[in-house]
């Protein structure tokens, strides 16, 4: 007999909650108080619902290479140089703490949307997840479609605090190929102990068939395999020897502005099991 839990979390009954508070004439709704969208479920608002907005525009002219052609696969011209307006990141977050142990994320947007793009794609889950804190600060479990991962700091970066143009998304070592845009279906791990900060994760990857970016011809040359996938790892923890961050969400900031002194050193790992094959002499490797 197989057997199953499941949590179900439903963001409509959510943002009922959140507009039967706003027209409640007792309600404790703190409406763009510390520029915050934030409706208190406590007299101390340690318990609370909070909504976010964020929107990336780029404005862009480029000198193109000699025999650049801009268009679609079908009709295009060569243009010494372009320009367009393209919605780089479009993010809406809906999170909160219900109580004192239990939190919830969820984030749905766009991205790369322009004047060459397919129109009226929508917008797509980024992130959904539940997390139980079983030790305060110093442990929580949760699951769901999440960024928690391993490898670097801007493995998972946050996209409203990046600090040059872009993130720096050489970090985001298989963006797309077994993930959806970084995240994954995933059990975690994370907290802090003294001035250390980790995050662990066992993640199921999603099927390189259904990956966004191309993936390389199967052939004697190690590629990602079409197999189903085996299980995959995360981990990374650093040390924080000056201010310490928020690890509220898996993201982690591009820049303060000058309202904190960081200085970390980390390190983090990921591993899959026969995530790659090639062509060998008699058979698949």
């Amino acid at each position: 007999m197989n057997q199953s839990l499941c949590i179900f979390f439903s963001p409509f009954f959510v943002l009922a909650l959140i507009f039967l508070g706003l027209f409640c004439p007792e309600s404790k709704a703190q409406i763009l108080k510390n520029n915050e969208v934030k409706f208190s479920l406590s007299e101390d608002a340690s318990q609370y619902i909070k909504l976010t907005f964020a929107n990336q525009t780029w404005l862009r002219w480029n000198q193109n290479n000699p025999g650049s052609f801009v268009g679609n696969n079908t009709y295009n011209k060569e243009e010494q140089a372009s320009w367009d307006i393209s919605l780089r990141r479009t993010r809406f977050q809906l999170l909160g703490q219900f109580t004192n142990r239990i939190f919830f994320y969820a984030q749905i947007g766009q991205n790369n949307f322009n004047y060459l793009s397919a129109r009226k794609t929508g917008f797509f889950i980024h992130d959904a997840l539940g997390e139980y804190a079983f030790i305060a600060k110093k442990l929580s479990i949760g699951a769901g479609l999440t960024g928690w991962s391993g490898t670097a700091r801007f493995a998972s970066p946050s996209v409203g605090s990046i600090l040059g143009m872009d993130a720096p998304l050489f970090e985001q070592w298989n963006n797309d190929v077994n993930d959806q845009f970084l995240r994954h279906f995933a059990i975690y791990a994370k907290g802090k102990l003294a001035k250390f900060d980790y995050r662990l994760a066992l993640a199921k990857p999603m099927l390189t068939q259904n990956a966004t970016v191309a993936i390389p011809a199967f052939s004697q040359n190690a590629t990602y395999s079409q197999n189903p996938p085996n299980a995959q790892a995360h981990g990374y923890i650093f040390y924080q020897f000056l201010d310490e961050e928020t690890n509220l969400t898996p993201y982690t900031t591009g820049t303060y502005l000058g309202k904190k002194k960081v200085f970390n050193i980390g390190s983090g790992f990921v591993t899959q099991s026969n995530a790659m094959w090639y062509r060998g002499a008699q058979e698949i490797q």
